[in-house]
């Protein structure tokens, strides 16, 4: 909203003022209200503003009423030592934390050893260099402890008792100077490049959601193409989010879009991101969409099960699948803000028995990439991974290669990939069931696939 100053203009207080003054409202929480509702001052925020009406550059969501789609697994944020930071997820962050504290014990017995073995000859050289007339009983004795290495306090000459408490005072003493010496050693190793690379200064919780919108039935959504989903980011969850599931409904007070930082990318999870702020506040509505009133409706987003099958029909999005692991190909660097990725090959049961006269057209593989934060991402295992089914939940399905009839897909940090949990009854599934009545197909398609990553 914009005004000139004049005498008919409320915001007019200085007479003679030239100058326009300007009232600025955020398009987020600017809105249509209901009809009923009453002017004046709003003492609750009782009107649902719809995610598709969101402005990503409007400011913060005043309520809206969101129905969570996807429960994506946690990640941990980490504040690196050389001032850059990353989004682990757990396995990677555990990972990290590991590889620093063996960082840390090593390079404490590396300086401990060090100090230690200059303590030992500065001692041989003293009792080499010095005259024995020179040095006092204690002194002496403490030089031969030193210089043997540990040995008896009774070796060499006898000791009063105040030397001796003497010398239990210079040990202590000259402990907790070499202890002293050890830690600064230390802490001017931990501001070094090599440090940099596995401390972690800081790490917060991070859970993220997909969010899709709830609307009043009577009202129309956003333009046409306006995002119904958000991809929600929740810095440190609380206790009203530790046991969240898929389908159930929650109010949102304060969520702030943040901005798109792959708006260009085809295979974003969403049209909108937001984030949890200072005054984010959540609260239980129901546990599904059925428990909503009538005047209310959720989006619904049922997980996807796909498979090789699906192929020809062209699908897109989100799916959840799982297949035999024919190869996985080593982890690549990308060259450019510390990315990598990974390329694994898999075939799933609607492959089909091929004969021998080569007369059928080759199976479909699925070629899944992963992509993300060199250090942040869960890789696969070549040793431990290959030739094992493997479920895979949340992998955006990507482009397909007709020509070497390969169907790719996506995996991000938001993805997870784990071994396919057993039956309850012990019988194999359907794709090791598979594979074991077709080993011949199988070797032929891991031979295909060892040629497709260039190993073959």
């Amino acid at each position: 909203m914009q005004t000139a100053r004049s005498s008919m203009s409320p915001f007019a207080w200085r007479q003679g003022a030239s100058s326009p003054l300007r009232l600025r409202l955020h398009r987020t929480p600017y809105h249509r209200a209901p009809d009923s509702c009453r002017l004046g001052r709003q003492w609750h925020r009782s009107t649902l503003l719809p995610l598709s009406l969101v402005d990503p550059g409007g400011g913060a969501i005043p309520r809206t009423l969101v129905v969570v789609q996807r429960v994506y697994p946690p990640l941990v944020w980490c504040s690196l030592s050389n001032g850059t930071s990353l989004m682990q997820t757990l396995r990677a962050h555990r990972a990290t934390q590991n590889a620093a504290t063996a960082h840390t014990e090593k390079a404490q017995a590396e300086v401990a050893a060090r100090i230690t073995a200059q303590e030992r000859e500065r001692c041989r050289t003293l009792l080499a260099e010095t005259p024995a007339q020179e040095l006092g009983p204690v002194q002496r004795a403490y030089a031969r402890l030193q210089a043997d290495a540990g040995a008896s306090q009774d070796s060499g000459e006898a000791l009063s008792p105040a030397q001796r408490a003497a010398l239990d005072r210079l040990v202590a003493e000259r402990q907790a100077q070499m202890q002293a010496q050890c830690e600064a050693e230390l802490g001017q190793a931990e501001t070094g490049p090599e440090a940099s690379e596995v401390m972690v200064t800081k790490a917060v919780p991070v859970q993220t959601l997909l969010l899709g919108e709830v609307r009043h039935r009577h009202r129309r959504s956003g333009t046409s193409g306006a995002p119904t989903q958000a991809l929600c980011t929740i810095w440190r969850p609380g206790e009203e989010m530790g046991g969240v599931r898929e389908g159930s409904i929650f109010s949102a007070l304060g969520l702030e879009p943040r901005p798109r930082r792959g708006a260009a990318n085809p295979e974003a999870r969403a049209g909108l991101e937001v984030q949890t702020g200072r005054g984010t506040r959540w609260s239980l509505v129901a546990h599904d969409r059925t428990a909503l009133p009538p005047s209310l409706e959720a989006a619904a987003a049922p997980r996807r099960a796909w498979s090789l099958a699906c192929v020809p029909r062209g699908d897109a999005g989100e799916v959840d699948t799982a297949g035999f692991c024919l190869c996985v190909g080593p982890v690549v660097a990308l060259g450019h803000a510390a990315q990598a990725s990974q390329w694994a090959f898999f075939v799933d049961a609607s492959c089909p028995a091929q004969s021998g006269d080569h007369t059928h057209p080759p199976p479909w593989l699925l070629a899944v990439r992963l992509e993300g934060a060199a250090q942040g991402m869960d890789w696969l295992d070549p040793g431990t991974h290959a030739g094992a089914v493997l479920e895979l939940r949340d992998v955006v399905v990507g482009a397909v290669d007709a020509d070497s009839r390969v169907q790719q897909v996506v995996a991000d940090k938001h993805s997870s990939i784990s071994p396919r949990v057993p039956k309850p009854d012990g019988s194999a599934c359907d794709i090791q069931a598979f594979v074991q009545a077709n080993l011949d197909l199988i070797a032929g398609l891991q031979c295909r696939a060892a040629c497709l990553l260039g190993e073959g």
